[in-house]
């Protein structure tokens, strides 16, 4: 069998480099779409919340990739990046109410985007995001060798940051996702709405501030996190076209009521297990 290696046939066979996004939001779309192909500027009517969290579900499904490569990376050779500002950075234990308001912005996200086309360019920046920072992880680990071997429980913010360390490894610190995850997010919801994008903005400026005051990151991995953050947006996001239409019919006013309202839930679920006495990390 005879291949033509002629010129015009190798520009068929090998993708332009900014084909590739594209490509990528395509195969996502195959792979969780059945039937007919959706229209990316759908009114949000026809855009319904469980269509589009197909798509937000890729994002904690490759999330679950972190934890073996955290095992692997706690075993290798580690890096310690410390400056000054985090020899002079006390642990606050409080910090960690600002650092789970992660989850909250990522589900701003999900509540203000809505724009079927946009979404899949968010999951797909997420996406890829997370498996370039799992490289970053394995060839350059660092570890955060500040942050204390156990805690003492003694009030609700040290059992929510002895959870947290029980959760959580001291490893994959750099780049930090915890501040690249927000960023993206943050960014991404100000396309929509300027409100929201400045409360996220907020939240993710706390959240950063927050990872260095429970010692889960270093200065540098909450830079470099940010700047991930900043790069993926402008490659992937920034360049969607939005129809002004949709720019004004896209953001229902009660889903972020919705949504602290699950937030409180979920906070409450948690208050009643510190008051329980559970803590499956303490010595029995």
């Amino acid at each position: 069998m005879k291949i033509d290696c002629t010129a015009d046939n190798w520009r068929m066979m090998i993708l332009p480099m900014q084909a590739w996004p594209q490509r990528f939001v395509a195969w996502i779309t195959a792979f969780t779409q059945k039937g007919a192909h959706a229209n990316n500027h759908a009114p949000v009517s026809r855009c319904m919340p469980l269509h589009r969290a197909r798509y937000w579900a890729i994002i904690p499904l490759t999330h679950m990739v972190y934890v073996p490569i955290n095992k692997v990376s706690a075993s290798l050779e580690p890096h310690v990046p410390a400056l000054w500002i985090d020899r002079v950075t006390p642990l606050v234990a409080e910090g960690i109410h600002l650092y789970v308001l992660v989850f909250f912005i990522g589900g701003l996200a999900t509540v203000t985007i809505m724009d079927l086309g946009m979404v899949k360019r968010v999951v797909m920046a997420c996406a890829l995001m997370q498996l370039f920072a799992f490289a970053c992880f394995l060839i350059f680990p660092v570890h955060m060798v500040s942050r204390p071997q156990s805690v003492t429980i003694s009030s609700l913010s040290t059992w929510g940051l002895g959870l947290c360390y029980w959760i959580d490894a001291p490893s994959n610190c750099f780049p930090s996702l915890h501040v690249a995850l927000p960023t993206l997010a943050t960014l991404s919801i100000g396309r929509i709405s300027r409100t929201r994008g400045t409360v996220s903005g907020l939240l993710t400026l706390g959240v950063a501030v927050s990872t260095m005051l429970i010692k889960q990151h270093f200065f540098v991995d909450v830079v470099a996190g940010a700047f991930l953050g900043i790069v993926t947006y402008l490659l992937f996001v920034a360049r969607y076209p939005m129809k002004k239409a949709v720019f004004q019919h896209t953001v229902p006013r009660n889903y972020p009521g919705m949504l602290i309202a699950v937030y409180g839930v979920a906070y409450f679920v948690l208050i009643t297990a510190y008051q329980l006495g559970w803590a499956p990390w303490a010595p029995m």
